[in-house]
């Protein structure tokens, strides 16, 4: 999310609303041409103290403040002891660009190109940091998309490669809205206007930075709204330290970068911690001055983010719990908070909700809540603007004043804690599958605050299933899987690799494996999964063609295409208990009164349920025994042989309408 200022014929922008970053230049001296050599040299061969990396996707509507901090930075440049890298990709939205302003988004032909640049020192106004070699650039930047993962990775994997150093940092610049999709409808952070509108989830920058071999001791959003729980949360074993804002970003020409930039290259030995600090104090303070917007920047060190998803997870049963507090008053408790849009700050929200409920339990759990987040964010610091934020439009809605202008008391991390309007209008299902709404439930909070669905609870996982069948033939594997508030959800590989309790492997359609698999997530959602099968074209398939679902115990074997087989339940396509090319393998279930999941063979209907076969295994992921037969379920605590065959009952409901929709798997 950002805000923007406007451009006026005769003067530059002297105050940019943005998430993104942005400075100011209000010398109406000419630009002066770069340097006529167009390539520097790299740097000795030695190690430098820290390398800081400046990733901008500025293909959107913050092209032209994206320029204006390459030039602050430039106003520092890299040193022996500290490097500094950029990659620009600039969208000429103004139409200001040429060769003679920007020398180094453009190639010798003077064709625009996006480029991986050392940022060198140069007082003038301009960005005229040369690309370090011809070998920079990726793309012309008519082709590039910066929102793709894939960029970000090369782009650290060269600045580290080139320019080694004890340290690292890397500046996100561009806009931010912390875990939600933007306002492209795809993404959390990254806005690229390549190929209609382009940009990252939270997952996907975590996921670049892993591939690219490199753990950063700092990570700085320059976008709006970064400082959740959620987006640090994922972030964790990535990256030691995070800043980030948990408001709208508001920057002008302001000298941030060359502030950050002089402290760091006069002070090249400092810590994490240290630099991080400055970057926090110098945005607040060069606020504060202006006294033009309220203001937010916080620190957080990961590796105590553990303890926070902790206490959040002690917490989620309690106030999903109708016993403790009814949905309506839930639900009043999320407008009393400080908010940021479709969050608020998590301790302040910690002090709101005694004031709604008395329950000693509960009033331990926020004050470990409230603790762990005090814990983690190692510096904060907050302004409450006199000025009256301007009102601007966002996705057809009115934002600003009002709804996030007095931050006092906001103590640096945010959680998502929707209004009943921004509940309506949220993927929800992406917020699922985030790592902390993963480890935490705290859907499920927001579920009973709207729903009034109570809390189900989770159960340990790490199990995988896995379809093989024999050559020859097309078939897609299905799971309908929990959702935690009583319905089933269809996923697949054919439907893309996210399912809500796990991952899919790749669609044997494009891999060319006759396999298809399930990875549980380490803790799931209690309640039943189905197993079925697709044969896509069955009047296709010989008459010995088979299928076969396999189980197995991760972490035993991470990878389920080739993990130990535990239990093997075999179908041939034209059974005729279920629809045509239909296999329904069966179930699994956690029983939590002796700790084991069970999976059941699904082939048996009827008064009573006898399974065939049934696997068990212990909540450590052991094999406690194989496959049986004739087990005694009455032996079993917790299982009821009614229950399970309703679930039978439902199994073959499924493969039912699952034959008839089968054409919908592709």
């Amino acid at each position: 999310m950002k805000k923007l200022g406007y451009l006026t014929a005769a003067l530059l922008l002297l105050l940019t609303l943005s998430c993104g970053g942005g400075g100011g230049n209000d010398n109406d001296d000419p630009i002066i041409p770069p340097p006529d050599d167009p390539v520097i040299p790299p740097p000795d061969d030695k190690t430098a103290e820290w390398t800081v990396m400046l990733y901008m996707g500025a293909d959107n509507n913050l092209a032209l403040y994206s320029l204006f901090d390459l030039n602050e930075l430039e106003q520092v440049g890299s040193t022996d002891d500290v490097q500094f890298t950029a990659l620009a990709d600039v969208y000429d939205v103004y139409n200001v660009f040429n060769e003679t302003y920007l020398v180094s988004l453009f190639d010798d032909a003077g064709n625009p190109v996006t480029p991986m640049m050392r940022v060198t020192k140069n007082p003038e106004d301009g960005v005229q940091s040369h690309l370090v070699d011809t070998q920079a650039v990726l793309y012309d930047n008519i082709g590039f998309n910066s929102a793709d993962p894939d960029n970000l990775t090369e782009f650290i994997k060269w600045s580290a490669q080139r320019f080694p150093a004890k340290r690292y940092a890397i500046f996100i610049w561009n806009h931010g809205s912390s875990w939600l999709p933007g306002r492209t409808g795809s993404a959390a952070v990254g806005d690229d206007n390549e190929g209609g509108g382009n940009s990252m989830f939270i997952h996907e920058i975590e996921s670049a930075i892993r591939k690219s071999g490199i753990h950063f001791d700092l990570l700085t959003f320059e976008a709006c709204n970064m400082a959740s729980v959620e987006v640090a949360y994922q972030l964790k074993d990535v990256t030691d330290y995070i800043c980030a804002s948990q408001k709208v970003m508001l920057v002008g020409n302001d000298g941030n970068f060359e502030a950050y930039a002089s402290f760091l290259t006069g002070n090249p030995t400092s810590s994490p911690a240290a630099f991080g600090r400055v970057i926090v104090d110098s945005y607040v303070d060069i606020r504060t001055a202006a006294d033009d917007a309220s203001t937010t920047r916080s620190l957080i060190r990961t590796d105590r983010l553990n303890n926070v998803a902790q206490a959040v997870s002690d917490l989620t049963p309690l106030l999903a719990n109708p016993a403790v507090i009814s949905s309506d008053d839930l639900q009043s408790t999320f407008y009393e908070p400080i908010r940021f849009f479709r969050d608020v700050d998590l301790c302040n929200y910690t002090y709101v909700l005694p004031y709604h409920v008395q329950n000693p339990q509960l009033n331990t759990a926020l004050n470990n809540v409230r603790s762990a987040c005090e814990a983690a964010v190692v510096h904060s610091r907050v302004f409450t603007s006199t000025a009256e934020e301007p009102v601007w439009n966002f996705g057809n809605r009115e934002f600003g004043r009002g709804e996030d202008l007095n931050v006092t008391g906001a103590a640096g991390l945010n959680i998502f804690l929707p209004t009943e309007r921004d509940w309506n209008d949220t993927n929800f299902s992406y917020y699922t599958s985030i790592a902390f709404t993963r480890d935490t439930g705290w859907h499920w909070v927001i579920a009973h605050a709207y729903d009034g669905v109570p809390y189900l609870g989770m159960a340990p996982g790490y199990w995988n299933a896995t379809v093989k069948w024999s050559t020859g033939v097309d078939l897609d594997f299905w799971l309908f899987e929990p959702d935690g508030y009583g319905n089933l959800i269809p996923s697949s590989p054919a439907l893309g690799p996210n399912a809500s309790n796990g991952t899919m492997s790749g669609d044997s359609y494009n891999t060319w494996i006759s396999a298809e698999a399930f990875q549980a997530y380490p803790e799931v959602v209690l309640g039943p999964y189905f197993f079925l099968a697709v044969y896509y074209m069955p009047n296709f398939c010989s008459n010995d063609a088979y299928c076969l679902l396999e189980i197995g115990a991760y972490p035993r074997d991470p990878d389920p295409l080739t993990s130990d087989v535990y239990y093997i339940s075999e179908t041939l396509p034209d059974d005729p208990d279920f629809g045509e090319g239909v296999v329904y393998f069966g179930f699994a279930l956690y029983n939590p009164d002796d700790g084991y999941w069970y999976f059941f063979e699904g082939l048996r209907g009827g008064e009573s349920y006898q399974p065939e076969r049934i696997l068990r295994i212990s909540n450590e992921l052991e094999l406690i025994q194989p496959a049986v037969r004739e087990v005694d379920l009455s032996e079993i605590p917790g299982l009821d042989a009614r229950i399970l065959e309703q679930y039978v009952m439902q199994g073959i409901e499924l493969s039912d309408e699952l034959a008839e929709n089968r054409v919908l798997s592709k």
